[in-house]
């Protein structure tokens, strides 16, 4: 049984959930309503504290990002549940509607700056897209129209997130989304891209590449990965900004 709870005093928010729904087959969203509500940019992320019984050796906190956009009501995080999960992710599956988390920090330099002066590339590979369904959204609601391409890696196709909200970007604000299927499963009728973000695939898709402002994000090893091909592609390291998951 857990003793490790969170005075009231040292949480800047709390959030109760107010809809769990399950985006695909191992990818499951909940929002929250925030209260004190949380003022943050796009792309950064939160600690959060779920106190439950007898938790495993990684503890009852976790870092999450903020999927939903400052524009929209409420907190929404989005989380990847594999077989097996760490205790946290099970108590988090089984949160209900008025069940709470305290959210402890906010923090993250991962964000758009203030005034978009260059065309962007957002690479993301697996729940790595959860920054980018933030920023875009954000991008979308105040229509900051600035050209951009998405590239996407999942591991199959039922796993591909939040691809109503590039859609409406592409027909809004520009936004050039392509998706990439990682693993062997590929439908007979796929149209899009195969296989991990490769340096070609950055040449094809995004010949300026040189003049971009990239944003990376992903797994730890997919972020670094894409990172150095950045690199050895010339990418000024000025234009790299890059942030990661440390587990699911």
């Amino acid at each position: 049984m857990t003793t490790d709870m969170v005075p009231d005093s040292a949480a800047l928010s709390t959030l109760t959930l107010t809809l769990k729904e399950w985006l695909s087959p191992h990818s499951l969203r909940l929002w929250f309503r925030d209260e004190p509500r949380i003022e943050f940019r796009s792309g950064q992320f939160m600690q959060v504290v779920l106190p439950h019984d007898n938790p495993d050796d990684r503890g009852i906190r976790r870092f999450f990002t903020i999927a939903s956009s400052p524009t929209e009501e409420g907190i929404a995080i989005i989380t990847k549940v594999p077989e097996p999960c760490s205790s946290f992710k099970r108590a988090l599956v089984a949160l209900e509607p008025g069940g709470t988390l305290a959210v402890t920090s906010l923090r993250g330099s991962f964000v758009l700056p203030e005034r978009l002066n260059a065309p962007c590339a957002f690479l993301a590979a697996g729940i790595g897209i959860t920054p980018f369904r933030s920023m875009v959204k954000y991008m979308i609601d105040t229509g900051r129209h600035c050209p951009a391409t998405l590239l996407y890696g999942e591991w199959c196709l039922e796993e591909f997130l939040c691809r109503g909200v590039f859609q409406k970007a592409q027909e809004t604000i520009g936004l050039r989304p392509v998706y990439t299927i990682t693993g062997p499963d590929v439908p007979p009728d796929w149209t899009g891209r195969t296989g991990f973000i490769s340096p070609e695939m950055i040449i094809e898709e995004i010949p300026d590449y040189r003049e971009r402002l990239f944003f990376v994000c992903g797994p730890p090893m997919a972020t670094k990965s894409m990172e150095t091909i950045l690199h050895d592609l010339g990418v000024p390291r000025d234009r790299i900004h890059r942030d990661y998951f440390p587990g699911y």
